[in-house]
């Protein structure tokens, strides 16, 4: 089965965030960074049972980016809810 997925405000704002920071260091890697994000978004929809750290809530670390997508699991739909640095306190976004 694959499922389809739905992204929330919130974590498009942080995957646009960190495109644009990316894309400021150097031209393209914010474009590289969307497509590890959409590789991960496949993967997951392909089979989403990634750790379950967050009751709940699932976390896919992406390729090459210390990012993680924060997500959860909708009957057969994939909800991401955040788009994080893997390095910051998860805190933060749990608060958004």
């Amino acid at each position: 089965m694959i499922f389809g997925h739905k992204i929330e405000n919130v974590a498009g704002t942080q995957l646009l965030e960190a495109m644009l920071w990316y894309e400021s260091k150097r031209s393209g890697l914010g474009d590289e960074l969307y497509l590890c994000f959409e590789e991960g978004l496949n993967s997951i929809c392909r089979n989403p049972f990634f750790e379950d750290r967050y009751k709940g809530l699932r976390v896919y670390n992406i390729h090459r980016f210390p990012y993680q997508i924060i997500y959860s699991i909708e009957v057969e739909t994939i909800m991401v809810v955040a788009f994080f640095h893997a390095k910051r306190n998860p805190e933060i976004w749990k608060s958004k």
